[in-house]
């Protein structure tokens, strides 16, 4: 058979070692990539007791930018369009906003009942949705703010988010009880509910076109689900006293 150059530069990449990175001991709560895939945000927490995030050539691994200093886990990171900015979100119950080349304090956002877990910024670098967990209770909430006012502008009780497909206009939200909804982004109306309770959803990824969600719960669960069927896949069923995903 007759194979193209397609078939071997896949499998040059196939073959590449994996870009390992260290720096910071302990653990890596979050990564996120900037929208143009040229830098790489990484979350820690580090065993002397303060949290980190480092800023990384996404190609290289090259550490361009270390903003230390946080008294809880950093739970998240995301970039503006242009990757100038990237916001943090810890369990002190803020956000705060960097510069992203010289790793300055720019402001933050602090009215947050918990610590905020999930963040997202739109493309429009203005529509901030973010998630904000109580872990001992198990109560969570979601917020919309504005980020050029540093004003939030709506919130929902008892959801928190998963994932957002800015492009088609939806975000995924799991609630307090182990509902999964698709809602409107930004104004959080429900578009569909996902059939049946489930053990509430930690992790949850949307495809690109919007149409799929992967969610990972605490038991270890890994389900995929079409969010137009509204079906749902057991991609993964764990063994007794797995670690969660």
């Amino acid at each position: 058979a007759v194979v193209g150059f397609e078939w071997y530069c896949l499998n040059q990449l196939c073959r590449d070692s994996p870009n390992i990175l260290t720096g910071d001991s302990g653990k890596v709560f979050d990564v996120s990539f900037s929208p143009d895939g040229r830098l790489l945000a990484c979350c820690h927490w580090s065993e002397n007791g303060s949290g980190s995030l480092q800023i990384r050539n996404a190609k290289s691994g090259a550490l361009l930018q270390s903003i230390r200093g946080f008294d809880h886990d950093v739970n998240a990171a995301c970039f503006n369009s242009d990757a100038t900015i990237v916001l943090t979100s810890d369990d002190s119950g803020r956000i705060s906003i960097w510069d992203t080349k010289t790793g300055d304090f720019k402001g933050q956002l602090d009215d947050f009942d918990y610590g905020v877990g999930k963040i997202y910024l739109a493309s429009d670098n203005r529509t901030l949705i973010a998630s904000e967990v109580d872990w001992e209770s198990l109560k969570s909430k979601t917020s919309v703010w504005d980020l050029t006012t540093l004003a939030r502008t709506m919130r929902i009780d008892q959801q928190r988010m998963l994932d957002v497909s800015d492009s088609r206009g939806i975000v995924a939200t799991t609630s307090d009880d182990g509902e999964i909804r698709l809602c409107h982004f930004p104004d959080l109306n429900v578009i569909s509910t996902f059939p049946g309770k489930h053990v509430s959803a930690d992790r949850g990824v949307l495809s690109h076109d919007g149409k799929i969600l992967v969610t990972g719960n605490q038991p270890g669960t890994v389900r995929i689900w079409n969010c137009e069927t509204l079906e749902d896949q057991l991609l993964f069923e764990p063994p007794p006293h797995a670690a969660a995903i």
